[in-house]
């Protein structure tokens, strides 16, 4: 919902949808954030003495991830800083040897799914996009090699739901459709093209092309069901770069509006 509302204050400035935002992000950090920084998963709705104490890899990378892109159009370092405090939490309890699934009790648990791994990912490309530290555009190279080695189909092409280290089950689908929250491979097309730009690393926007091939037929029967995929499409056929040398001030500036096929980027 934040991400929504954040798109659409980008484009017409309006002041209650920049109040939702930061309604929603302040509730999250008071209930739901944990001391060591990341975040629970739920709170019962009927009660809010209860929450779920599962910490979940999805869920606190698309925390991140709101958390990042508000902080960097609304230029605030408070949110900025409970972005990178949930993304050390998440590297420190959930990653070892590979991504976790979920941690519950300070004991990690199941290996990661697809899901996981790209919402992860796309988690670091925001922090990046916000702090230009190349630490975290660095962290998700690596994580996004991990990702192809151990779910990417190198036949029909695209990305399993489960690990090919995982037990082999009698169908690995690979997910598509985008609901309520983006599908795996949608958000995977996305990652591809945008670091490929980032790595200057060519081999990613051909992995992208691929999957946007192969999920095409479908995708054509009906694109209402596809539209972060048709996003990464977008992206693909658009490309917009901005680089600024030497003024983080200057990217500064133009953050805050819309631009969703544009990459900003700072060469020091």
């Amino acid at each position: 919902m934040v991400l929504a509302y954040l798109e659409g204050y980008e484009v017409i400035q309006k002041s209650r949808y920049k109040q939702v935002i930061e309604e929603t992000l302040n509730y999250t950090k008071k209930y739901l954030m944990a001391k060591n920084g990341g975040f629970y998963s739920a709170q019962d709705s009927e009660s809010k003495g209860f929450i779920d104490k599962k910490m979940v890899t999805n869920l606190n990378s698309l925390a991140i991830i709101a958390f990042s892109k508000v902080a960097k159009a609304f230029h605030n370092k408070e949110y900025e800083k409970i972005a990178i405090k949930a993304e050390e939490f998440l590297y420190n309890n959930l990653y070892d040897n590979g991504l976790k699934s979920y941690m519950i009790d300070e004991k990690a648990y199941n290996r990661a799914y697809s899901y996981d791994y790209v919402c992860y990912i796309w988690a670091l490309i925001e922090l990046y996009e916000t702090t230009y530290k190349s630490s975290y555009l660095e962290k998700a190279k690596r994580i996004n090699e991990e990702l192809i080695k151990e779910f990417w189909d190198d036949k029909e092409k695209g990305i399993y739901l489960y690990s090919k280290k995982a037990e082999q089950l009698i169908i690995n689908p690979k997910e598509i459709y985008d609901g309520a929250v983006s599908s795996t491979n949608s958000i995977c097309v996305m990652n591809f093209l945008k670091l490929s730009r980032l790595l200057n690393d060519y081999s990613l926007t051909l992995k992208a092309k691929e999957m946007m091939d192969a999920f095409g037929k479908t995708i054509n029967e009906s694109p209402v069901d596809y539209l972060h995929l048709l996003c990464g499409y977008m992206y693909y056929i658009t490309p917009k770069e901005v680089i600024i040398s030497d003024s983080r001030e200057k990217l500064d500036m133009i953050n805050g509006h819309f631009r969703p096929f544009t990459l900003e980027m700072l060469e020091i």
